[in-house]
């Protein structure tokens, strides 16, 4: 008897399962307004304007494997002035924008493809704390304005974590007034970088792994960026300066990163007082590290194998101590900073 009803209930708990998933699945057209949660049954194809615009706070929305597809124009998926919605497990290609948040906040971009679009792949203004993890995010950007994702004009504490960017237009992530975001654990390929333009605050960018950028791979620049940390990325075969800190990027932290085969130097500092360098290995760029018009404190790194210098560093410079060089091709190894 036992046994027959606990068959009885799985059967009946199987069912109920299964009428639960047929009725969290939905068939939406390109356009619609979702206010409940919803798993796409199948692709939305040739969306002549947005592919789906949330329209409710706490909204799930599980393309389940299917593409939002669009005809050049629009978005791909758009969240306006709400906060906990989730988008994920899916492809969006082929709209303006594949992904705009505006004014959103605290919501889950997770498991998406964002490809092809003629803009940028994520776009995110005045939204904050929102979470974008496990992306794909290639060949956004129809002109040379594209990025894979665009954090901008107080979009504060995001994090862009464990995704892959490769071939977008212009970069693959960058920030631009914006305060303490976070981009950690990604992989950047195919000309992709990560820009911290004028007016990014506090921003960490660690433990991420960039190859053959077309310029900088990482670069902090312009003035209004202050406080900013770069460390433990692993940076190789950068176009021009695998780490560039330049026009008055103020008390920039670079350390304990990885550069190696930077066209210029692994890491390059100009203009942009109360940086630090610190516990860098920089081996087999133009020079190791330079430091050029500016008060930097240059302590404990290790650059091997550099076409020019290992650490170059024009006055003012401070000495931290501790830094080693050597077979670089500059007999000095070393200029204005003593190396072991």
């Amino acid at each position: 008897m036992n046994v027959r009803l606990l068959t009885t209930l799985a059967l009946a708990l199987g069912c109920t399962g299964l009428l639960a998933a047929s009725a969290s699945a939905a068939h939406v057209q390109c356009g619609a307004l979702v206010t409940q949660d919803v798993v796409l049954d199948g692709d939305l194809v040739g969306c002549p304007g947005d592919g789906l615009r949330i329209g409710a706070d706490g909204v799930t929305v599980d393309l389940n494997g299917h593409t939002i597809d669009g005809s050049g124009a629009g978005n791909g998926v758009r969240i306006t002035r709400l906060r906990g919605v989730t988008v994920q497990n899916g492809t969006v290609t082929g709209f303006g924008t594949g992904l705009r948040l505006e004014f959103a906040d605290e919501n889950r971009l997770l498991g998406l493809a964002l490809r092809d679009n003629a803009g940028d792949g994520a776009f995110l203004l005045a939204s904050s704390r929102n979470t974008l993890s496990g992306l794909a995010v290639p060949s956004n950007g129809a002109t040379t304005f594209g990025q894979g994702v665009l954090v901008i004009s107080g979009s504060d504490e995001n994090v862009v974590m464990q995704s892959a960017f490769a071939g977008n237009a212009f970069t693959g992530v960058r920030v631009t007034n914006a305060t303490r975001n976070r981009i950690a654990h990604n992989d950047f390929s195919a000309g992709d970088a990560i820009h911290l333009f004028g007016g990014s605050f506090e921003t960490v960018v660690t433990a991420n792994r960039l190859h053959a950028s077309r310029g900088d791979g990482i670069l902090v620049a312009l003035a209004g960026n202050e406080g900013n940390v770069v460390s433990f990325n692993r940076v190789t075969d950068a176009g021009r300066d695998g780490i560039g800190v330049w026009d008055d990027a103020a008390r920039t932290e670079v350390y304990r990163n990885r550069v190696t085969g930077s066209a210029s130097a692994g890491i390059f500092v100009i203009s942009s007082g109360g940086t630090v360098v610190e516990g860098n290995r920089t081996d087999e760029n133009l020079n190791g590290i330079h430091i050029s018009r500016t008060e930097t404190t240059v302590t404990a790194n290790r650059a091997k194998y550099n076409i020019e210098y290992g650490i170059r560093a024009g006055l003012p410079v401070t000495d931290g101590g501790h830094n080693r060089a050597r077979g670089n091709g500059a007999s000095a190894q070393c200029l204005n900073v003593v190396c072991k």
